[in-house]
């Protein structure tokens, strides 16, 4: 199944470094390259939780991102994959 990345999906971004799963959410999307932020980092400072990611890669490399589903403000994670 191939996702069309856009803002405000969580997505879970594997850690090789830490050999670990770690939900992070989409805030932009700039033609090839996808701006998201980690979640498990309450209280850092934006530019801490901030990565950039391929476009291609997360779209073709689940072993790497896997979708997981919506973020909605008033009803929180919608249409859990």
């Amino acid at each position: 199944m191939e996702v069309e990345v856009r803002p405000a999906q969580i997505w879970k971004v594997y850690s090789w470094a830490e050999k670990r799963w770690r939900r992070a959410s989409v805030v932009n999307v700039l033609v090839n390259q996808v701006e998201l932020q980690y979640l498990d980092m309450p209280g850092a400072p934006d530019l801490a939780r901030t990565f950039q990611a391929d476009l291609r890669r997360m779209e073709r490399e689940p072993q790497s991102y896997r979708f997981v589903g919506y973020m909605d403000p008033a009803n929180g994670l919608v249409g859990e994959g």
